[in-house]
């Protein structure tokens, strides 16, 4: 193994044929502007914790990459950090294929500047279809200046995935319509339909508040709108995440960049909910309540509200 890997939690020591890696995570920092009522990551600086670069170099030199590996930005909001523009570089330069998974409220005019190329996707998380869902959503009332960046980078390439987290704050009817007549008006091509990360995390999180039937029917139509309208659709892995076997399929052994966009269904939506968040429910419902209440700042004001 890497001198790199000694000391980690997930090495696994002697693997027989160790196949090289198809895809990684650069996700260094943890600062956002935006304050996503499914997400924590906005609490750190914009100073990266550690610089990538050196890592991915040794691994490269060790011959553990795999000439099709997609480095996925996250963060954080990737495009802020003082280590993005040398990184994205670097990758482009040494032809690996790059998906940036942005916020849109600000700019990269290096990243706009490389959309045409095919190595570069991005995946831009609005989470609404109106003003309204969107601040309850995501903590700002920057709705439409992150429309007007959408159309910036959409003009500049069609890998470009928009997607929709569904959460409580988002779920309603007019929010998923008025989505996909958004992204159909911004002419995009394909969407991404996922749900709060810690919904199917660890148990001191109060997901339940954000996970329910009218969630997951939320999602269902939103994914039935987009097949009648003609977009692409994605299924976020985390629906499955709690449910082995729900039929999914790897996306992330890909060769062309285009892939990220054109690949229908990579997992499927579920029908009902998992035996996981029914029992959540059930202890919500019988007074039992998570012992992390304000997890995050938008949660933490929706509590204090019902008080």
């Amino acid at each position: 193994s890497s001198p790199l890997c000694a000391g980690c939690s997930n090495l696994i020591e002697n693997a027989d044929r160790p196949e090289k890696i198809e895809i990684i995570t650069i996700n260094p920092m943890y600062f956002c502007q935006n304050r996503c009522i499914y997400c924590g990551n906005f609490r750190g600086e914009k100073e990266s914790l550690y610089d990538p670069l050196p890592i991915i170099q040794a691994f490269m030199e060790e011959g553990m990459i795999s000439d099709t590996c997609l480095f996925d930005w996250g963060g954080g909001e990737p495009i802020v950090s003082d280590d993005f523009e040398r990184i994205f570089l670097f990758l482009l330069q040494k032809g690996y294929m790059q998906r940036v998974n942005t916020n849109a409220i600000k700019i990269s005019n290096l990243l706009k500047n490389n959309l045409d190329n095919d190595l570069v996707s991005l995946r831009i998380s609005l989470d609404a279809g109106n003003e309204r869902s969107f601040l309850a959503t995501k903590g700002r009332n920057l709705f439409r200046q992150v429309l007007d960046n959408i159309k910036i980078y959409r003009n500049e390439t069609e890998n470009l995935l928009l997607k929709y987290v569904i959460t409580n704050s988002n779920s309603d009817e007019q929010s998923i319509r008025d989505f996909i007549a958004l992204a159909i008006k911004l002419d995009i091509k394909a969407i991404c339909i996922d749900t709060d990360m810690l919904s199917y995390g660890w148990n001191d999180y109060p997901d339940l508040l954000r996970f329910t039937e009218k969630e997951l029917q939320a999602a269902h139509l939103l994914r039935d709108l987009a097949h009648e309208n003609g977009l692409n659709v994605q299924i976020g892995y985390v629906w499955t995440a709690r449910d082995f076997d729900t039929p999914s399929r790897d996306f992330n052994n890909i060769g062309h960049i285009s892939e990220l966009i054109a690949n229908n269904e990579c997992y499927e939506l579920p029908e009902n909910l998992s035996e996981f968040h029914r029992k959540r429910i059930s202890e919500f419902s019988n007074g039992i309540m998570p012992t992390v209440l304000a997890s995050f700042e938008t949660l933490y004001q929706l509590m204090q509200n019902k008080k």
